[in-house]
């Protein structure tokens, strides 16, 4: 909005001016209307709100990446099986003690690693490991790089078993990972899965690699122990070592 002040009669016949200047640069064919109004002792000149056209067209934008990924989630959870769901902080707590009384150093994988919650827990709390957080879902898994990416700048991450960051996502299938790779995986799945990876880790893993996993046990496996979690639920966290 462009405000004039002076006399009212100056005003009107800068007005007249200022729309010839403007019928000459064909700006009457533009999508923007000139308005005069006289009160009070000005004269007012404006055009349609560009603020809020660009205000409305963000919003639009914005509502749709926000359904756009809400979308994704839904897919991957009706693909999956379950929807991606974050570890209680005492939950995190029980299992990076777990991984402290194992003493031991390496490679971990996380499998389903969600919003990557449990895995950025234990790379700032377990000295000594390379952890690796597998997920299929793309937004999870973004938020998880993200996250990670800020963690790191911070300097909030521990001493790893290799150089360099001791944490990374990777996208992938949690049933065709090399599990015999790392020394170490850490799984919060769902009963369906825990029955598919039951075949998959005595197939391929190898004696004094060890599984954590969190509320669910592995059929047909005889746990080291189970630990009892003090959060709302009572979450088990079961400890296996392949014999």
């Amino acid at each position: 909005m462009l405000l004039i002040n002076g006399d009212i009669g100056q005003k009107a016949g800068l007005f007249d001016q200022m729309k010839a200047v403007l019928s000459l640069r064909g700006i009457k064919k533009s999508k923007f209307v000139l308005q005069a109004v006289r009160s009070g002792g000005r004269l007012e000149i404006g055009g349609r709100n560009m603020a809020a056209e660009i205000y409305r067209m963000v919003s639009f934008l914005f509502a749709a990446a926000v359904f756009l990924a809400v979308l994704s989630i839904v897919y991957a959870s009706w693909r999956n099986g379950i929807t991606p769901m974050p570890a209680s902080r005492l939950v995190r707590r029980e299992v990076s003690n777990e991984i402290h009384r194992l003493n031991k150093q390496g490679s971990l994988a996380d499998a389903g690693s969600g919003w990557g919650t449990l895995a950025l827990h234990l790379a700032k709390r377990c000295t000594g490991w390379r952890i690796i957080g597998i997920e299929n879902s793309v937004i999870p898994l973004a938020v998880s790089k993200l996250l990670a990416r800020l963690a790191l700048r911070k300097d909030q991450f521990v001493a790893s078993a290799e150089p360099g960051n001791p944490i990374s996502f990777i996208r992938g299938n949690l049933y065709k990972y090399p599990y015999e790779t790392v020394d170490l995986i850490v799984c919060y799945l769902f009963p369906g899965a825990m029955r598919r990876l039951s075949g998959i880790f005595r197939d391929r893993l190898t004696p004094g690699q060890c599984i954590i996993s969190i509320c669910f046990a592995l059929p047909g496996w005889e746990p080291d122990r189970v630990i009892t979690c003090r959060d709302l639920y009572r979450t088990p966290v079961y400890v296996y070592t392949v014999k």
